[in-house]
């Protein structure tokens, strides 16, 4: 079989705060920019709240080369693997870097770092614009502290309603937003991004997340020029169900631009939205040529004769637009049909920066589910228990872990300084998510088959070590050390000789 000759990388994790200052930022950004260029890589550096998270592409020895840049400057913490694997092309066109600035930091870093890995293991690839959008603009379907009653639970309908609205004026996004946000108790947020890490350079990113009543959640982004023409605006164009183009009197200049490039970004046109056209209906000449522009994308299209400063009508219209159309794919599904076999590709991670040769991108997690059900040797519970308490030995005072059955979602046995319930069911949760990047890694890769495999996530103050066995599918040894405490090579070091003794003796 033909390899493919494309690699796909994505990982993420923390910068160290000497090097998170907006001179040594640039910096490095202007170094793997021109690593990248010289290379021909491509994908997407995202940068927020003292973290990154990175996708690249291209020639494998090469989308090594920078990993190894970035992590010199960045590597004082293992980075988290999210995705690796082999694709037929590339899914950018270009690589380049965004940094993204909230007015006040983000408190849930680690939750929304344990969303991605779960987006990773239930979707592969196609979790790839989930994984950016929560990382960079997580969900915000709450109003301001004190100026409104928080809103309502999210509902439970399908996924999240993307809507982006596309406009040459930054002035025009508020209106609709406001609109929007008034009526369904959400809250407006401006971001500023940019792709250089200089304060001279950025440009601000509009969004808000409302419950809008039986739609269910629905997000809706402001797409301007500048944002247009950078790479982030693919992760935040992908599953976009409606395209809104505000519009002035004439349409001409800018707002021409911005009609034509949008209708045939790659994003947008993998997505397929329905189109809505909010013009002055005073040139019909313009009218027909942005919906000829839009018929060639294969794009169904409407017309709204509206002020482009009217936030109800132009609401209205896409809540009538939202509520024909069916639910989003539910997680899993199968991608449009008019997509190409590149386009749908998935894969399986790795779960470190040098993983096996690289195999088509055709596993899924239920291929990896069940190349993973081989015969399995019976589990000597004394075994368990001895390579446990070896394994916490050998981590700092603090340390605990267990041996959770991912099948049943049950602790075998634990050891350590143990928490509550309700973190050792976190832990059960995030090692099932765990084990499940690890059995899509070895689904892909034969030599795996017979090594144990582990996957370490860095949080703020804590390691977390995931590690499965060949002989027990079923198994995940999942253990929680202090980081400031924890010497990384040496504690490698003693878990793999706690793992050699435990299989030595296993029944």
């Amino acid at each position: 079989m033909t390899k493919n000759p494309f690699y796909l990388v994505c990982y993420y994790g923390q910068i160290p705060g000497h090097a998170g200052g907006s001179t040594a930022l640039s910096s490095l950004i202007e170094s793997s920019q021109e690593f990248a260029q010289s290379h021909r890589l491509t994908g997407l550096l995202a940068v927020t709240n003292g973290y990154y998270l990175h996708l690249v592409e291209g020639e494998r020895q090469s989308v090594q080369g920078l990993v190894h840049h970035i992590n010199s400057s960045w590597g004082h913490t293992p980075p988290t693997v999210l995705l690796s694997l082999a694709v037929t092309r590339p899914r950018y066109a270009q690589w380049s870097a965004n940094v993204v600035e909230r007015p006040a930091a983000a408190a849930d870093m680690e939750q929304r770092l344990a969303h991605m890995r779960k987006f990773s293991a239930q979707d592969s690839m196609g979790a790839i614009p989930d994984l950016f959008r929560c990382f960079l603009m997580p969900s915000t379907a709450t109003s301001a502290p004190g100026l409104l009653p928080p809103a309502p639970a999210p509902q439970t309908r399908g996924k999240v309603r993307q809507v982006a609205v596309f406009s040459s004026s930054l002035l025009w996004f508020n209106p609709i937003f406001s609109q929007v946000a008034t009526r369904f108790r959400g809250y407006p947020q401006t971001l500023k991004a940019s792709s250089t890490g200089r304060d001279a350079d950025t440009f601000p990113i509009d969004y808000v997340d409302v419950v809008a009543g039986p739609l269910g959640p629905v997000r809706m982004v402001g797409i301007s020029l500048d944002l247009l023409g950078s790479t982030l605006s693919h992760p935040l164009l992908s599953k976009v169900e409606i395209a809104v183009f505000l519009t002035r009197n004439n349409a001409t200049g800018k707002d021409a631009l911005l009609v034509e490039q949008a209708l045939q970004h790659p994003a947008v046109l993998r997505s397929g939205p329905q189109v809505l056209l909010v013009t002055s209906g005073r040139d019909p000449d313009l009218s027909r040529r942005f919906f000829q522009q839009a018929a060639a994308a294969q794009l169904p299209t409407t017309e709204l004769v509206a002020s482009v400063l009217s936030g109800e009508p132009i609401w209205a219209a896409i809540a009538a637009m939202l509520d024909r159309m069916p639910e989003p794919h539910a997680q899993g599904a199968p991608p449009p049909s008019h997509l190409s076999p590149e386009q749908q590709g998935t894969s399986g991670p790795t779960s470190g920066l040098q993983p096996a040769t690289p195999q088509p991108a055709t596993e899924d997690l239920a291929t990896a589910e069940s190349a993973s059900a081989v015969a399995t040797s019976p589990v000597d519970l004394i075994a368990l228990q001895r390579a446990l308490d070896d394994a916490v030995a050998a981590l700092p005072a603090g340390a605990w872990g267990g041996w959770l059955d991912v099948a049943e979602a049950q602790w075998l046995c634990m050891n350590g300084a143990i928490p509550d319930a309700a973190a050792t069911t976190a832990a059960a949760e995030s090692a099932a998510c765990d084990a499940a990047l690890l059995r899509l890694h070895r689904a892909a890769t034969p030599d795996a088959a017979t090594e144990p495999e582990e996957l370490i996530t860095t949080g703020s103050g804590h390691y977390q070590f995931t590690i499965t066995l060949p002989p027990w599918p079923r198994l995940v040894l999942w253990l929680w050390a202090d980081r400031e405490s924890t010497n990384m090579t040496k504690a490698r070091l003693l878990l793999r000789m706690a793992l050699q003794r435990m299989q030595g003796k296993g029944t």
